[in-house]
């Protein structure tokens, strides 16, 4: 990178973009509020925790840390795993 800010080569433009927290997910209809959950946790029945697992999920995880986390969404660093309830 020094050599081509100096001038000295010339580098192809970069193929991805960092994001550095500047990309925020669309808000579809798909993380819209729903009815309120009532009862306890046992009236819900089964649970089940879904491993986010390519880039449908991925997707849908982003936009719900987007929509409903309390500090939004930005990119997450290094590896992780993420689920969805």
């Amino acid at each position: 990178m020094r050599l081509h800010r100096d001038g000295l080569i010339e580098l192809p433009p970069p193929t991805w973009k960092n994001g550095n927290g500047r990309w925020r997910p669309q808000l579809t209809p798909a993380t819209d509020p729903g009815a309120p959950v009532v009862g306890t946790r046992r009236d819900l029945g089964a649970l089940t925790l879904l491993r986010v697992a390519g880039p449908k999920d991925s997707r849908l995880w982003n936009e719900l840390i987007e929509r409903y986390h309390y500090l939004g969404y930005t990119p997450l660093p290094g590896a992780q795993i993420r689920y969805l309830i």
